[in-house]
């Protein structure tokens, strides 16, 4: 029996600093991975408008090699630049680059993090 490659699937918020909430909570893309081959598969999609407040975001996004111990590093940063875990997600069936886009359009409506 072979293991499901969707159960290594992950998906994250990438968030920046907010000055007026003091802490890092302006969403300005997701970034999903799958973990089911010999290499992290990646997809990402950018919040619409927020070019310059990504930058660190999409560089860090462009210049890391993805490995296991990367994610875990970017999810115990603190800091401008902070990932978000998203636990549940539907659409598990969908490629890579849809469930991307799905959690983009459910991030933009508010219901990313409502549980189905």
């Amino acid at each position: 029996m072979t293991a499901d490659p969707l159960s290594c699937r992950r998906l994250f918020v990438m968030l920046t600093w907010s000055p007026e909430a003091g802490s890092a909570v302006d969403p300005v893309g997701v970034l999903a991975v799958d973990q089911g081959g010999p290499e992290m598969l990646r997809a990402v999609s950018w919040v619409p408008l927020t070019y310059g407040a990504a930058a660190a975001w999409r560089r860090r996004v462009r210049d890391a090699r993805l490995t296991e111990e990367v994610l875990q590093a970017w999810l115990e940063a603190g800091g401008a630049e902070q990932l978000a875990e998203v636990l549940q997600f539907p659409f598990p069936d969908a490629s890579l680059t849809d469930f991307t886009e799905a959690a983009m359009d459910r991030l933009l409506t508010g219901q990313i993090w409502e549980e189905e």
